[in-house]
Formats: structure tokens, sequence, C-alpha cells
């Protein structure tokens, strides 16, 4: 296992660092190869805020995995999905009464902003297009979602490639 990322087959972030081999994780807590421990006070990217290891999730996961690991959402459904919409469903504010599922956090930016795009075409008002970032946030590394991010220095180097998107201040 290689963790320099000039002698690893990896096309890492950054290349120019060495990275910490994860062997396992529990709770809150990343541990590397070399037993050094690690908070993991944001969760990755902030989505592991439940910890790690939570049997509960596994089992889950178990289970839909042996019946249906996936099933692709444009074409079919299962009765996890399902079950998981009614859940979030009833823990949303009034009013919301539909749940989209996406794999990742960008992912869920890029439909949100497509999901507002198609709303406004269907509504009769093509001409609402316009979106407003905030300054300091972040949406991810897709190009549409890091379009809405409001961090400067991680846009620099895609500037030709992102939407044309104002940000406001916090």
């Amino acid at each position: 296992m290689v963790d320099r990322p000039e002698l690893s087959s990896v096309l890492y972030r950054n290349q120019r660092r060495e990275f910490p081999v994860i062997e396992r994780a529990e709770g809150v807590y990343l541990y590397d190869r070399d037993g050094k421990r690690y908070l993991d006070a944001m969760a990755g990217a902030g989505v592991v805020s439940v910890g790690y290891g939570v049997l509960q999730i596994v089992d889950a996961v178990h289970r839909q995995a042996e019946r249906a690991a996936f099933a692709y959402g444009a074409q079919f459904t299962t009765e996890g999905q399902t079950w998981l919409a009614e859940e979030v469903v009833g823990l949303a504010p009034e009013g919301i009464t539909k749940a989209f599922f996406v794999s990742v956090g960008p992912e869920a930016t890029e439909a949100a902003l497509k999901i507002a795009r198609q709303y406004f075409v269907e509504a009769g008002a093509p001409e609402r297009h316009k979106v407003i970032g905030r300054r300091g946030s972040f949406h991810g590394n897709t190009l549409g979602a890091l379009s809405a991010s409001g961090r400067a220095p991680w846009q620099e180097l895609y500037g030709a490639l992102l939407l044309e998107i104002p940000h406001i201040e916090p």
C-alpha cells in the first residue's frame, strides 16, 4: 500500500503531500496504519455525521445489499427507497411531500440547480434563471456546485469552466 502520490496509481487531489493510510474508523475517530488516532470533527466532507461503525447502519446497508445493492433511479425503485422517502418526508417541514435521493452532496447541489431551472421553465417563466451564492460557502467539487460555492481560491483554477453566479456576503 503506497501513500506517496508520486508512487501511487491513485490520482490524489494534492500530488505534493503524503497521505495517512486509514485502516479503520470507529465513532468519531479514524486510525491510520501506524495506530495514530484522528478526530474526524468534520466527518469527511460532512457525510458521516452519525459516526463510523454504527451497527444499525452497517446492518441496514448489509440487508439492502443482499436484496439489491443498486437500482438506477431513472428506471427503477426499491422498497428501501420508498420507506426512506416516507421517513424523510415525515421529518420534513409541512409542505414537503417528496424526497429526491442522490449519492453525494455535489450531486444534490447540481440536482437543486436543475430542479429550480426546470420548475421555472415549466411554470412559463424561463427568464428566471439566476442563482445567487454566498461567500464562504461550499457545495461540492462538480462544476455547478463549485460555481455556487463561495470560496474564490478553490474556483481559481477552473474559472473559465464555471457558471457565472454572483455571491453575497453571509
